[in-house]
């Protein structure tokens, strides 16, 4: 790019990649794996911020709840070590749901506006659960229909 800008031209995204690929090689393959891993990572947060299918044609149990993600990362701790592990968002307890909810800063809005059908999720099912936390978001989703809930 700096290049191109030198000589008072400009280049597509294409040309730039094209330029780094014949120039640095060696450097490309250095940083391969980093950049494929991080790409398919993208996919994946992509990929989990869908609404969740219908696999059952059961009624859909999130048709209330608008921007419902279909997984969500959550802190697990595995091997001594802790980390993000990705989960179906009707085995999320409510406290994970709550952690992920709290942990999203990513903008100055408030989670509410973030995230308002996942925050409207948090709030119906902590209601219908009697505040316990352990219980995952299916299991609390069935305590709301029993109560008369949709």
């Amino acid at each position: 790019m700096l290049k191109q800008d030198e000589a008072g031209e400009s280049g597509s995204s294409a040309a730039v990649i094209d330029a780094v690929r014949k120039h640095h090689p060696a450097a490309i393959k250095a940083a391969s794996l980093e950049l494929e891993n991080a790409s398919m990572a993208r996919l994946l947060s992509q990929q989990a911020a869908r609404r969740p299918k219908d696999l059952a044609r059961e009624p859909d149990m999130f048709a209330d709840y608008p921007g419902v993600h279909q997984a969500i990362a959550v802190q697990v701790d595995r091997n001594g070590k802790r980390g993000p592990e990705w989960k179906p968002i009707d085995k999320v307890t409510l406290g994970e749901l709550g952690a992920w909810i709290a942990e999203d800063h990513r903008t100055e809005t408030t989670c509410r506006q973030r995230e308002p059908g996942m925050s409207k999720l948090l709030r119906d099912l902590s209601e219908a659960a009697k505040g316990r936390k352990d219980i995952t978001v299916g299991e609390a989703m069935k305590l709301r229909r029993a109560r008369g809930g949709k």
